[in-house]
């Protein structure tokens, strides 16, 4: 995709805009390296508000003036080189305790016999999809997957926005409580949840989202639009 030297044209990017994209699909980090926060998947752009954005607006304009540091007069577009360090960690601990649930220690849930589903859409540009799945790597790690899929399920909807929209077949909230009502109810943990796409009201794909690792491999014959076509499998 990038141009030939010493060329531009709107068929390629040139060296600048590779660093740019580059950059914007790179984790966030400290100074020292450590990860602040996840890269964004590939595709999560296109359902992004931001992107092109000249300066900070709207709720994110306020949000470090009036939120983070109580004073109306701070300027973000005037500090916008915000320190990932000293900056970073003021929000982090005023804030976390009212924003952030990232503990990976569930025992307490899970021994009252708890049962916890996630599904993120691939291509939400606002909350980073490899962000859950590191989440859920780090719970796994705590209690080892196969202890964990007892009382966590995790699903990924490809091609979806930030709690829906976007071109990928999307779960129905209702179709997601159904299934944990099978499972809290009668035991029966979620093998699959069915994703469908709709233009208005006519739904013209379905697709079934597979408990994370899983992914969902095409069967080799049936309607590609079918759901009944797929089969969830181990990466």
């Amino acid at each position: 995709m990038a141009c030939p030297a010493g060329t531009d044209s709107n068929s390629c990017l040139t060296p600048g805009q590779v660093t740019s994209m580059q950059r914007y699909f790179a984790r966030v980090t400290r100074p020292d390296g450590r990860q602040m926060y996840a890269a964004f998947p590939h595709g999560s752009e296109g359902g992004s508000p931001w992107l092109g954005a000249t300066a900070p607006n709207g709720n994110w304009a306020g949000f470090w003036p009036n939120v983070v540091y109580e004073n109306p007069s701070y300027s973000i577009v005037a500090n916008l080189n915000v320190d990932t360090d000293v900056d970073y960690n003021f929000a982090s601990n005023k804030l976390s305790a009212h924003f952030d649930a990232v503990s990976t220690d569930l025992t307490r849930f899970k021994d009252r016999g708890g049962k916890l589903i996630i599904w993120h859409g691939y291509n939400d540009p606002a909350v980073s999809a490899y962000h859950t799945q590191d989440y859920v790597e780090a719970v796994n790690a705590r209690y080892g997957a196969s202890r964990a899929t007892g009382f966590l399920r995790t699903f990924f909807a490809p091609g979806v926005n930030h709690c829906g929209g976007g071109e990928g077949p999307q779960p129905d909230p209702f179709d997601l409580l159904d299934k944990m009502v099978e499972w809290v109810e009668s035991g029966m943990a979620p093998t699959s949840v069915l994703a469908s796409h709709r233009t208005g009201a006519v739904v013209n794909r379905t697709m079934p989202l597979c408990p994370y690792p899983q992914l969902a491999k095409y069967k080799g014959a049936g309607d590609v639009k079918d759901a009944a076509s797929f089969a969830c499998v181990a990466p």
